[in-house]
């Protein structure tokens, strides 16, 4: 099982993995806190879901998480003037302004980066955030990339250079991850 990773050696790049609606953002965000609280300078982006009052996906919000902008990356009941995937419209000039948060977080350095997520626009599309060319051709901090399960081998194909470990976050240890992932990564 992917979870049972040695806690000794933190990777390059942990990939944090699972079926949609899991709890990986979730995991990023508490993984982030425990490194903010150890000082640590942690950039990139975080995309959690936009809920309306009766709790309905919505949006999908992009989270700076060098200066805590926010911006809205993709809707449901509304085009946007980006690429369309499934019943997402994506903001263009979002996915623009991603990709630049990444390469400033790259070229400036950071403690942690993250990026939550690299998905189907990226992989399959070679569209958002434009992210495999930027991290093939640099090297990176330790780093989370969320990515999900049937996503994972093409991640590996696009991305051959990049060294990972894997953390799939599962319904039975999901109450567990948040801690496990911050062990993997030399978090308290």
């Amino acid at each position: 099982m992917t979870d049972q990773i040695s806690a000794t050696t933190a990777p390059g790049v942990l990939l944090l993995t699972g079926e949609i609606h899991i709890g990986k953002t979730t995991v990023c965000r508490s993984v982030i806190a425990a490194a903010r609280h150890r000082g640590w300078r942690v950039a990139g982006l975080l995309s959690p879901t936009v809920l309306d009052s009766v709790g309905e996906r919505v949006a999908v919000e992009m989270i700076d998480l060098s200066t805590n902008r926010t911006r809205t990356l993709a809707r449901l009941d509304r085009k946007l003037n980006g690429p369309r995937l499934g019943p997402y419209h994506f903001d263009a000039r979002t996915l623009t302004w991603g990709h630049n948060v990444l390469a400033r977080a790259i070229a400036r350095g950071c403690d942690l980066l993250v990026i939550d997520e690299i998905g189907r626009l990226e992989l399959e599309q070679d569209a958002g955030l434009d992210v495999v060319p930027l991290l093939a051709s640099n090297a990176l901090p330790l780093s989370v990339f969320v990515v999900r399960s049937p996503l994972l081998q093409l991640f590996h194909q696009k991305l051959p250079g990049v060294a990972t470990m894997q953390f799939e976050i599962t319904l039975d240890n999901r109450a567990a991850a948040s801690a496990q992932v911050a062990r993997l990564l030399g978090l308290p």
